[in-house]
């Protein structure tokens, strides 16, 4: 009888780790938004959620890899899982750094931020709440969502030009930290299609043969 094999990810894994990544994202554009240093000591608290449960993915890896039923990676299910893990992980590393620049702000009492960065965030804010829906619910319509609103795509790209072209020529003493957070959204933003890609493969070129297919990039 064949051995019955596990993927190194578990879909109670990536699950929770979109939750916390989501959920980091919101608090670190909150936290420049409305400049207070409270949202900044929870996510102290979170991270310590975060590196507990990157401890239970290894030690899952090791347990599998023991007892010789790790499934060997190659799969499109495998390797959509894998995308969207190093997705979130640099989603929330750069969530993160966010809310390190916004506490800074807070710390040495500078301005709020602009309204651009204010809609930068916004925008971003929104991609990874509808890729976290597009994993809980295991439908392809909301990674769909992302990757077609090119109209949003480009208004996020000319946003984002213009205000790393305003902060690089102002010599405000907030600058490089509004600039940090300008580029920590931008890469949120290109993980956020990273996921949706993984989770809706071709979509573009078939998406008038299929309807609104499930999401089956995780193993059990």
């Amino acid at each position: 009888m064949e051995t019955l094999r596990h993927s190194y990810l578990s879909r109670s894994h990536l699950l929770t780790m979109a939750k916390f990544a989501q959920e980091t994202v919101d608090y670190s554009i909150k936290s420049y938004e409305l400049g207070t240093p409270e949202i900044h000591r929870l996510l102290g608290k979170h991270d310590q959620e975060w590196l507990n449960l990157n401890r239970s993915i290894a030690d899952r890896g090791r347990t599998l890899i023991a007892a010789g039923t790790l499934a060997v990676h190659g799969s499109q299910k495998a390797d959509s899982a894998l995308r969207i893990f190093g997705a979130l992980h640099v989603t929330y590393r750069a969530a993160t750094e966010i809310a390190h620049s916004a506490a800074l702000m807070v710390e040495r009492e500078q301005r709020p931020p602009s309204p651009q960065l204010r809609e930068l965030g916004h925008f971003v804010n929104s991609l990874v709440r509808l890729c976290t829906v597009a994993l809980f619910k295991k439908e392809v319509r909301y990674a769909k969502g992302v990757l077609l609103d090119h109209r949003g795509r480009h208004q996020f790209k000319m946003t984002l030009c213009r205000t790393l072209y305003d902060l690089i020529r102002t010599n405000e003493a907030q600058a490089p930290l509004e600039l940090a957070i300008a580029a920590a959204l931008e890469q949120i933003a290109e993980q956020a299609y990273e996921i949706a890609q993984a989770l809706a493969p071709k979509i573009l070129e078939h998406e008038n043969h299929h309807g609104a297919a499930c999401v089956t990039c995780f193993a059990a």
